[in-house]
Order: C-alpha cells, then sequence, then structure tokens
C-alpha cells in the first residue's frame, strides 16, 4: 500500500509540472474488467500553446476500455479546458510475436468555446523488452461555426521504467493544415 501512495504522489508530482494539446494513445493493451490507468502529458505545440492532459482508462471487458481526456490549457493559444469520453476498443493486443492494434472514438467538448466534436485514433504499437515504439493515425472534427477537420500522424515511444509505472515521449506532424505539431512528454500509471 505505501508503494502505492509513493507512486500516486510521483505521479500528481509529474503532472503539476504539464501542458498539452494531447491525444493521450501510447498503448493498443486493453485493461481487464475494473483495471484503471492513469497518464499525464506535458505538451508544447508550434503555435506556442501549452496545456496538461489527463487520461484515465477504465477497462470493461472483450478488448473495450472506457477512456476519459482533459486538457487545461496553462498558456496563451491553448484552449481553456477540453472534456472528451469514449471507447477503445483493442482488436489484436500487442504480445511477443505480433503488434497490437486500437481504435479510439471519443466525443469532446471545447468548454473555453463551447464546441463539441469527434476525436478517433487508429494505433499500432509492438513491445520489445521495455521499449514500445507506436504510431497512430489522429483525426479530428470540431463543429463549431463552420466544421474544421484535423488530421495528423502521432509517433512515440514508451518506456517501462518500473512494474506499472512507464514513460512516454511522443511528437505529432500535422497532415492538413488545422492540425498543429507537437512534441509531449508523460508518464502512465496502472493501478
Amino acid at each position: 500500500m505505501r508503494s502505492l501512495t509513493i507512486l500516486t504522489s510521483a505521479f500528481f508530482l509529474v503532472l503539476s509540472a504539464g501542458v498539452a494539446n494531447a491525444k493521450i494513445a501510447d498503448t493498443t493493451r486493453s485493461l481487464g474488467a475494473g483495471q484503471l490507468s492513469l497518464a499525464g502529458e506535458f505538451q508544447a505545440t508550434d503555435n506556442g500553446g501549452g496545456a496538461l492532459n489527463l487520461h484515465e482508462e477504465i477497462g470493461l471487458r472483450s478488448g473495450l476500455d472506457l477512456v476519459l481526456d482533459q486538457t487545461v490549457g496553462v498558456t496563451d493559444g491553448a484552449p481553456d479546458f477540453v472534456f472528451g469520453a469514449g471507447i477503445k476498443w483493442t482488436f489484436l493486443n500487442n504480445t511477443r510475436n505480433s503488434p497490437g492494434l486500437a481504435l479510439w472514438a471519443t466525443g469532446i467538448f471545447n468548454l473555453d468555446s463551447n464546441d463539441a466534436g469527434f476525436r478517433g485514433h487508429f494505433m499500432v504499437d509492438n513491445t520489445w523488452g521495455k521499449f514500445t515504439p507506436y504510431l497512430a493515425l489522429d483525426l479530428d472534427i470540431i463543429f463549431a461555426d463552420e466544421t474544421v477537420t484535423a488530421v495528423s500522424l502521432i509517433g512515440g515511444s514508451r518506456i517501462g521504467l518500473v512494474r506499472n509505472v512507464a514513460a512516454f515521449v511522443e511528437g505529432g506532424l500535422g497532415i492538413n493544415d488545422e492540425a498543429p505539431e507537437f512534441l509531449s512528454a508523460g508518464i502512465r500509471v496502472d493501478l
């Protein structure tokens, strides 16, 4: 129990230093029913925006997980607060002999501008020891005064630190003009 308290304290200490416009999609792994995973990420974008992105994932069953995301802007150029909720479907778990494949579908709401939208990811990853590189295609559709569509290619790596704790770094390349480039780093804790 003491190690859980120390890990949780360290997790929130790392998060308090953060920034994000992020989509924390660093693993295709499906959680077991009732299992919880927490992640936090600091991210800076090419437009000078920065925010803290928090992510909770709760295992359901049959490869389905409930995902919740909160983005809090910490600099000008970032939204004040964005909330997302959706489902992650892992249709191929990352194993020693095969990569993992997962699909996210999330509804998002920007409290700053009162805009709503949809976020989807398709991701592949593969683990070699404690090192797991990943690549994702991200699609965001925001319904504002006019519909905005942003498409990004996201690449990164997750590195196992200790049991149930991993760090990750990632970058995003905007495929169209509406998608910003970004760099980010974060930590994931599985409880």
